[in-house]
């Protein structure tokens, strides 16, 4: 029986879609009579007791210690997880840690080392990031890449010639179902955030500077206080990454806001488990994101049958495709995208085949359960 570990290379603080994907492919892996898979967080101790109860329940076998955060500590550790299970497949995620797991996988000798690659880089040849990214990819068998973006500028910057291949993680379309919603759940929403005959925009999206929200509060300054559209309540849901830059971010937005007297309009929630219901009363989602891989937050919005908007930064305008099922524009131009955004509010009819094209482009690319069986087959056929 062949046995994969798989390093995630992060810790979970909410059940999202990739927590999601992780625990299907492993009970996907696990019931296969020929496999087993083991799921390596950064540190079990710190995840939520709704998601361990969520990897418990789906089956999930799941690594129950930690992986310290200094280098030589997390190189002890990922050693002794790697000579305690013997894994013929070794498939890591995110950075440092599971950058880190490829190398000292390739050097144990582990017979197969797959990447999920699920950032851009954004840097240039040569640069220490660059030769991060470089080392890991030369300790790979495979690397697949979420999105056409993340695969091009790999190919641009000389990482991982002919080991590449586009492999998208896929989200749960039965959870992500405007149908799922009750009537009851709606209006307990539109109860608490004072929703009555508003246009609503929700966004996804952590506090840091990549997701670029100072461009979105533009727009809404643009909508509300010079287009005079004053109907519009805008929900942002994410808290702020783990730094000083992010939480000195919020305080700048919160500013932002209040300067322009925007506080009826702009609401931050940070994280929420009821994001579903939130787009049930939502009209619009998008990002004003400088990079992305694969946008998962507007995968999953697109699933709820939300017309959408975005930058044209990495893998968004592969979800979001200009005309089809939302409208994109330039990075930091807000301007261009309040004007494109307006035309939507006013326009019934757009919106409505906007939302239909999305739920289907969603269906097609992105169904979970065809992803989880095609990173299925290239664990059987590796080994």
């Amino acid at each position: 029986m062949s046995k994969i570990v798989v390093f995630t290379g992060h810790t979970s603080f909410k059940i999202g879609s990739l927590e999601d994907f992780a625990a299907r492919l492993s009970v996907a892996v696990n019931t296969d009579a020929t496999s087993t898979m083991l799921l390596v967080e950064n540190d079990y101790r710190r995840t939520p007791v709704s998601v361990r109860s969520y990897f418990e329940e789906s089956g999930t076998r799941v690594y129950r210690g930690s992986i310290r955060t200094n280098f030589m500590g997390a190189v002890k550790d990922i050693l002794r997880i790697i000579r305690h299970y013997k894994p013929d497949i070794v498939h890591v995620n995110f950075q440092p840690v599971s950058y880190i797991a490829a190398v000292v996988a390739k050097l144990s000798g582990v017979k197969h080392v797959f990447w999920t690659k699920h950032s851009r880089i954004m840097v240039k040849r040569y640069s220490r990031t660059w030769w991060f990214h470089k080392i890991t990819s030369l300790c790979t068998s495979r690397i697949f890449c979420v999105s056409n973006a993340v695969d091009k500028e790999l190919g641009e910057l000389g990482i991982g010639d002919g080991k590449r291949s586009v492999l998208p993680i896929g989200i749960d379309l039965e959870r992500f179902s405007a149908a799922k919603i009750t009537e009851s759940e709606r209006a307990r929403v539109r109860d608490e955030l004072g929703i009555e005959d508003h246009f609503v925009i929700t966004i996804v999206a952590q506090i840091r500077p990549v997701k670029k929200l100072d461009t979105f509060l533009s727009i809404m300054n643009i909508l509300v206080n010079e287009e005079g559209i004053r109907n519009i309540k805008a929900f942002i849901i994410g808290g702020t990454f783990d730094s000083e830059e992010s939480r000195r971010l919020e305080e700048e937005y919160l500013d932002f806001v209040k300067s322009l007297s925007l506080e009826e309009s702009i609401r931050f929630l940070g994280v929420r488990d009821d994001v579903q219901a939130l787009y049930a009363v939502s009209h619009l989602s998008g990002l004003t994101s400088e990079s992305e891989g694969l946008p998962l937050a507007l995968v999953e919005a697109a699933a709820m049958g939300l017309p959408l908007f975005g930058t044209n930064a990495g893998g968004i305008p592969e979800v979001v495709v200009d005309g089809q099922n939302g409208v994109v524009a330039p990075i930091d131009d807000a301007l261009k995208l309040a004007a494109r955004i307006k035309e939507l509010i006013h326009d019934d009819t757009v919106r409505a085949n906007y939302a239909q094209n999305s739920r289907q482009l969603v269906s097609v690319l992105y169904d979970m359960n065809q992803q989880v069986d095609k990173y299925v087959q290239f664990y059987r056929e590796a080994t």
